[in-house]
């Protein structure tokens, strides 16, 4: 995604983090996390940046969902999250914990709540973007459709997108493509980032 980034002269952030089942899914949160704390300082704070858009595909719309519910305390200011995109995502864990990636995911009941961002709307600070693919399996379409209606009730979606004859690796690509409709998306909201910082 760098070229497409570059294109819209926004800083890319790519966080590095643990991967399941080596680190458990609340501790790789936990890194991510601070992967945003060091860039809301090293880009909002030292080079004046307006503010951190979040993006994400499958698992990583998954925190991408879990980071716009987040409450960063002294840390950060909430205004410093712009937007969340999520494409494909797991938003509501309780199903995924009864399918066999259970044996490698293992959490609580108490941490599958909390890792869950359908559980969480009411934190939610930031409006959510939601894209998924018309030929992913039921279960990706179900998650995306559900949480965009919990959002849509407590009126924190942005918008929720179905991207017809894009299966769940090829919506992926998308994202860095400007022609396509999650690409425009996602440089759409990097560039209104731009705009601010230029004011």
């Amino acid at each position: 995604m760098a070229p497409a980034m570059r294109a819209v002269n926004a800083p890319f952030v790519v966080p590095e983090f643990g991967k399941l089942p080596a680190f458990r899914m609340p501790e790789v949160f936990d890194q991510i996390v601070r992967a945003i704390v060091w860039t809301y300082r090293t880009l909002v704070v030292d080079q004046g940046k307006a503010g951190i858009v979040v993006s994400g595909h499958s698992s990583g719309a998954h925190m991408a969902a879990r980071i716009a519910s987040h409450d960063f305390g002294d840390e950060m200011p909430a205004s410093t999250l712009r937007a969340v995109l999520c494409v494909s995502g797991a938003y509501d864990l309780e199903p995924v914990m009864l399918s066999a990636r259970r044996i490698y995911i293992d959490l609580s009941e108490r941490e599958q709540r909390f890792m869950s961002p359908i559980a969480r709307i009411s934190e939610t600070k930031v409006p959510v973007h939601l894209f998924y693919g018309s030929e992913e399996s039921p279960e990706f379409k179900r998650q995306s459709i559900a949480y965009a209606d919990a959002l849509r009730g407590q009126g924190k979606l942005a918008c929720c997108t179905e991207i017809a004859g894009a299966n769940h690796f090829e919506i992926a690509s998308q994202m860095a493509q400007s022609d396509q409709t999650v690409g425009r998306a996602v440089a759409g909201l990097l560039s209104e980032e731009s705009r601010k910082t230029a004011k």
